[in-house]
């Protein structure tokens, strides 16, 4: 399978937004919307990165499914469209519907989910002819903007398949290796580490990929969504640590409790918690990393400068 490398003119500065769990279509994600225009009149901003489950409840079944307009082109309407959307796959952008299959012998039913997740790569190439907003060129693939590369995951570890997940492992490892940027970002969307309702990476596979990232490979961090609230995570490595922002409140309110045992086991520290919906601003100008996080008023919560 051909992979992507997005390339763009470098830059020793780059401002961007990240942003998940968005698709919705409701009042929330309006206001998020409202709040992005608003962040995005004060500062120059190059890019959105997004953090999974793009379209609720179970993703699209084609390019010519509304919920792409009525859940992604109608909130964002008043963004830009040269402001580009790079986009990641959540599991409700697979699916959750169930169904019966077809083709089994009679008297045997078997309930299965839905994949609706080549939608959403169909979706990329339709947007792109148009000039509009949304970026997905592969389930996994690298962009690059700045002195940033960005390494972007398809977490979905129960929807696909053994050698799908060893094929991205593969490359997602071998071009962090061979990425010669300041500034090297994981991106997925199911959490590693989380003081909400998913806590820890649900899947022993997903868990294994990341401590082997993280411990041999130079990532600087990595960003996600899946849990609704905006954290951020000190995780200790073998011989450093690495933070883990989770930014999952571009569409609905925090529900749940915090569980501050789910950091016990390997004793990463939580830095800063929010249930508030909103997004986190990245500034990144040559050797510092600077994430700043807002509500959906603007109301600027928490900052945190990364320096290499």
């Amino acid at each position: 399978m051909k992979r992507t490398k997005k390339k763009t003119k470098s830059s020793g500065k780059i401002n961007f937004i990240i942003i998940g769990d968005m698709g919705k279509g409701t009042k929330e994600q309006y206001k998020v919307a409202d709040s992005m225009k608003k962040i995005m009149k004060k500062q120059k901003y190059s890019f959105i990165q997004g953090l999974g489950d793009n379209i609720y409840p179970d993703g699209c079944n084609n390019i010519e499914d509304p919920l792409f307009k009525e859940n992604f082109e109608k909130p964002y309407k008043g963004l830009p469209n040269n402001i580009k959307w790079y986009m990641c796959l959540g599991n409700h952008d697979y699916g959750y519907s169930p169904f019966f299959s077809t083709g089994l012998p009679r008297g045997i039913n078997q309930m299965l989910f839905r994949d609706n997740s080549k939608s959403q790569l169909d979706y990329h190439k339709e947007s792109q002819k148009k000039g509009g907003k949304w970026i997905m060129p592969s389930r996994f693939y690298t962009h690059t903007k700045g002195p940033i590369e960005f390494f972007v995951l398809d977490t979905n570890f129960d929807r696909i398949s053994f050698d799908l997940i060893k094929e991205q492992r593969k490359y997602i490892k071998n071009a962090i290796k061979k990425s010669k940027k300041k500034w090297k970002i994981l991106v997925g969307h199911h959490t590693w580490r989380s003081v909400a309702e998913h806590g820890s990476a649900e899947f022993p596979e997903l868990e294994e990929l990341f401590t082997d990232l993280g411990n041999n490979t130079d990532i600087d961090m990595y960003l996600c969504g899946h849990d609704h609230c905006k954290s951020l995570i000190m995780k200790p490595l073998k011989k450093r640590k690495i933070p883990l922002i989770v930014c999952g409140t571009g569409g609905e309110r925090y529900d749940y409790n915090v569980y501050l045992s789910k950091l016990n086991d390997d004793k990463s520290e939580l830095e800063y918690f929010s249930p508030n919906l909103g997004v986190c601003t990245m500034e990144c100008s040559g050797n510092t990393l600077r994430a700043t996080f807002y509500d959906e008023k603007c109301t600027e919560e928490y900052s945190y400068l990364f320096e290499k």
